[in-house]
């Protein structure tokens, strides 16, 4: 399961970014983020609870995402990655692929 926590810190990692800009109700975000962060790091969770908690945490990232030329693409990008994950898998290539582009938006291209 090395995927689990990598997928995980990818997710965080794209809702860290964005921090800094925030835009929406601060408690809604944190709630969000302390909700999934506690299911993730919570041994007992199910696989499908941990899904649900990624995808929560992608939603954080759209909601906290500033207006910036970026936002539209960034927004369909996320988009397609959640519907990637939630119909197959967490493991779903084409879900990391676009996971990893909306990434790049935020970082200014860095990997």
């Amino acid at each position: 399961m090395k995927n689990r926590p990598t997928i995980a810190f990818v997710a965080l990692g794209l809702l860290l970014s964005a921090t800094p800009l925030l835009r929406c109700s601060e408690t809604d975000a944190e709630s969000m983020v302390t909700h999934a962060t506690s299911v993730i790091m919570d041994r007992s969770s199910s696989g499908g609870a941990v899904k649900a908690a990624l995808l929560e945490i992608l939603d954080v990232s759209l909601l906290i995402l500033p207006e910036t030329d970026y936002a539209g693409e960034y927004k369909s990008r996320i988009e397609v990655a959640k519907k990637e994950f939630d119909r197959q898998s967490l493991f779903s290539d084409k879900g990391h692929q676009y996971l990893s582009l909306a990434y790049r938006l935020v970082t200014a291209g860095k990997k």
